[in-house]
């Protein structure tokens, strides 16, 4: 349908009813309706400029950012509001208290390494294979700029009432979405002026 439509009128409102396409039928056979929606997103993301028109795609574009913005700072809005709900939830959940900090503290550890391991680990193995290598600067950045959202506050709040330690699990993603955007989010553009780097030539 997208090589076929070139009106950008029709191809918006493809675009728009494409979530719920992608959404529908994975929750119809009890997988992940979240994940079908992200993964269709990414596609139809990484082909547009094959197989849409350039008119079309600077009409989805500033759409879908007017409909991004809108929901994400719902969302935001609606866990902001929960917070302490939240926090007290996993507080009197039953688990020990210690437990709690030490799993909330590790996991924001992890989230917060796992994404350079991953990055730099990738540079290396393709530097160890003989393709070209990414500059370290480069790699620091990208790494860096893991910060969580809306798709892991939304992933959460999806889960079934009866999943254990369903408060604490709000809480630990809470915790991840807050730590990424409050360390990584803040300090981003400190780090690449630290490390020198100048954007992409306008011309």
């Amino acid at each position: 349908l997208r090589r076929r439509i070139i009106d950008p009128v029709l191809d918006t409102t493809l675009s728009f009813l494409a979530p719920f396409v992608a959404y529908l039928p994975a929750e119809g056979i009890h997988s992940s309706g979240v994940i079908a929606v992200v993964v269709c997103g990414m596609i139809l993301g990484h082909r547009a400029p094959v197989w849409q028109r350039a008119a079309s795609r600077i009409s989805e574009r500033i759409n879908w950012r007017t409909v991004q913005f809108i929901l994400e700072s719902a969302v935001f809005l609606v866990i902001g509001l929960q917070v302490r709900g939240i926090v007290d939830d996993a507080w009197s959940s039953g688990l020990d208290h210690t437990t709690l900090v030490i799993a909330v503290v590790a996991v924001l550890f992890a989230i917060a390494v796992s994404r350079p391991v991953w990055v730099f680990g990738w540079a290396l193995a393709r530097r160890a294979f003989g393709r070209s290598g990414v500059p370290a600067a480069h790699s620091m950045v990208v790494s860096w700029a893991g910060m969580r959202g809306v798709v892991t506050l939304a992933a959460v709040l999806l889960l079934p009432q009866d999943t254990p330690q369903l408060p604490v699990l709000k809480l630990l993603a809470l915790v991840v979405v807050a730590g990424t955007l409050l360390l990584q989010g803040t300090s981003l553009s400190w780090v690449v002026r630290l490390l020198r780097l100048r954007g992409p030539s306008r011309a």
